[in-house]
């Protein structure tokens, strides 16, 4: 196994081929064709976002602490699990290619692996209701929804990732792994700050900065061999601005994305969520209400859109609990 060189950590992947310019054009056409969706579970943004987030890109979500970070990646896991499900029926069995969803997570302590049971729950409940028109499951089917909540888990992987090290050995045993018997549908990182932050600023230290850009580079190229989404989640820093109040010695600041210029030109989007919303919003104390900003996108405008976390996770505002 190849090991992280320098300070920064570099990837040098011995599995992965070189790919000839027939294959490439192939697959460009392929992915034209192919525009299938990832649901956030808010219709709201869902439209704006032109049916949802799309693969093969690099799905940047940021925003200070508390903001729904991590709600978001729960939310998109359980998207993932569910969207060939056909709700207008218990299914016992699952579709033969379902593949397996990666997340590597950085975060001190564990995984919400609770929360992403207890989202899944809700919105199987949910979507199976909505689909048969019924306001509550009888016994049996609630055993079966229970069954077939357990072998939906089962896709979930879930790699602790302290160091580029475990980076490198994840991408260069894991992966290789897991591509033997199963697809990737999915690849979360929550989030990359934690891995990065402390080797930069990135004009004084070349090695991390290249060790950033073939980060990339190399899941973006995973998720477009695998046809999957990545999404990844990034902190953020405060950055104070020049003016500030006459007479006083307070200046202002703001929030912008962690790891620099670097890293914000090798992302294809970038939403920022925060808690700046209107008052009027506040009207249940049990759901969080949030906003989103998106600020990279080659399809659609800078815009903001309210959004609200609830049991199910992700939804629109005007949805009752």
């Amino acid at each position: 196994m190849k090991k992280e060189s320098g300070k920064g950590g570099g990837f040098e992947l011995t599995w992965w081929r070189s790919r000839g310019a027939e294959e490439i054009i192939s697959t460009s056409e392929q992915m034209l064709m192919d525009d299938t969706r990832l649901s956030t579970g808010s219709n709201v943004v869902d439209k704006a976002f032109n049916g949802g987030i799309p693969k093969r890109i690099l799905f940047e979500i940021t925003g200070e602490a508390g903001t729904g970070k991590t709600q978001w990646c729960l939310t998109l896991i359980t998207s993932v699990l569910l969207r060939n499900l056909d709700f207008s029926k218990v299914m016992g069995e699952l579709n033969s290619d379902i593949g397996i969803v990666c997340v590597l997570y950085t975060e001190n302590g564990v995984f919400s692996n609770g929360r992403l049971s207890e989202i899944l729950k809700s919105k199987l409940e949910f979507e199976y209701l909505k689909a048969n028109s019924k306001e509550k499951l009888d016994n049996n089917e609630d055993d079966l929804l229970n069954i077939l909540h357990n072998k939906l888990m089962n896709y979930v992987k879930v790699y602790k990732i302290n160091t580029l090290e475990d980076l490198n050995i994840f991408l260069q045993r894991v992966i290789p792994g897991i591509c033997l018997n199963h697809k990737i549908d999915a690849i979360f990182i929550d989030s990359i700050t934690n891995l990065y932050r402390s080797k930069v600023s990135f004009s004084e230290n070349s090695s991390a900065s290249t060790s950033l850009i073939q980060f990339s580079n190399v899941f973006k190229r995973i998720s477009v061999d695998q046809d999957s989404w990545l999404i990844v989640t990034n902190q953020t820093t405060t950055e104070l601005n020049e003016f500030h109040i006459p007479g006083s010695n307070i200046f202002g600041n703001k929030q912008k994305p962690s790891l620099g210029l670097i890293w914000s030109n090798s992302i294809n989007w970038r939403i920022f969520l925060s808690k700046s919303i209107s008052p009027s919003f506040e009207k249940d104390l049990n759901i969080s209400y949030r906003e989103l900003r998106v600020e990279l996108s080659s399809e659609i405008p800078k815009i903001k859109l309210p959004f609200c976390i609830q049991k199910r996770g992700i939804t629109d505002i005007e949805m009752d609990n």
